[in-house]
């Protein structure tokens, strides 16, 4: 993994903040300037090259572009992609590495952050951020100091985060009880399983699993498995043409109204402008 070695240096301000959807997606960033953009990604996976590298970068991670490096993004052939993202203007230092910590021994009141930011423990708390920093500058662009300081203090999270997790090493085990779970989850998407009944699918306790898979995937069990019901709907609508009451029953959801909030919830527009706006692609 690249980390960016990042000092701001002045007060920022946003220059754009949108949610964004396209298929066959493709940007490169060419020109050195003083921007830097937080993005999530919230379909799709995307390849981006940066400084000699090429990383596939996966559905539901934050994307960090320190634009005076020149970096390629490219979304995954024939999938729609979507993204929320800001772009902030300030002037900074910047520098790529890939031994950040040999870089914090020099740098220690620099931020270190990743070219990308893998689906964890704090990502759904940034993209809830994100999301709501994006309506609020849209509502009032005189707010664009302290929306763009928001940002600010999102990327110091990532950082700490980062900074944090560096010294420590993935456990195999708990890597697989995670694996497992998603492998109950995603054989049982029309079920409504309950997390005492997956706990004991994998022989241990509901609080010590949630616990585990929550630190490692970013989201508790149950949020997990909602977010794999509204996956799921979203491909029969696509391929199937099924009605969103009928791909509802398909995952469990016999209540539509709920269908609704969840899938709002989760993908942060309404089921009916989600499908209006691939219809539009």
């Amino acid at each position: 993994m690249l980390y960016y070695l990042v000092k701001p240096l002045s007060l920022p301000s946003v220059r754009f903040a949108h949610f964004f959807a396209k298929k066959d997606y493709e940007i490169s960033f060419r020109h050195p300037r003083k921007e830097i953009e937080l993005s999530y990604l919230e379909n799709g996976t995307t390849e981006r090259a940066i400084g000699g590298c090429t990383f596939q970068m996966p559905q539901e991670s934050f994307s960090i572009s320190c634009r005076t490096i020149p970096n390629d993004l490219k979304a995954e052939k024939g999938i729609v992609h979507m993204h929320y993202t800001c772009d902030i203007l300030l002037d900074y230092e910047c520098e790529l590495t890939s031994d950040p910590v040999s870089a914090l021994e020099n740098h220690g009141d620099a931020m270190i952050l990743p070219v990308f930011l893998e689906p964890c423990s704090i990502t759904s708390e940034l993209k809830l951020k994100l999301m709501q920093t994006i309506f609020d500058y849209n509502a009032n662009k005189n707010s664009s100091t302290v929306c763009a300081l928001s940002i600010l203090g999102m990327l110091s999270d990532i950082s700490r985060y980062c900074i944090n997790n560096l010294s420590e090493k993935e456990d195999p085990a708990l890597s697989l009880l995670c694996y497992k779970v998603k492998k109950i989850i995603s054989a049982n998407v029309d079920k409504n399983l309950t997390l005492s009944e997956i706990a004991r699918e994998v022989e241990k306790s509901p609080n010590y699993v949630n616990s585990i898979f929550k630190k490692h995937i970013g989201m508790t069990i149950m949020q997990y498995a909602s977010k794999e019901k509204i996956g799921t709907i979203i491909e029969l609508k696509k391929t199937r043409g099924l009605s969103f009451e009928d791909a509802c029953a398909c995952v469990g959801i016999t209540d539509v109204s709920y269908g609704y909030r969840l899938f709002k919830k989760h993908m942060g527009v309404t089921p009916k402008k989600y499908f209006n706006i691939l219809l539009e692609i």
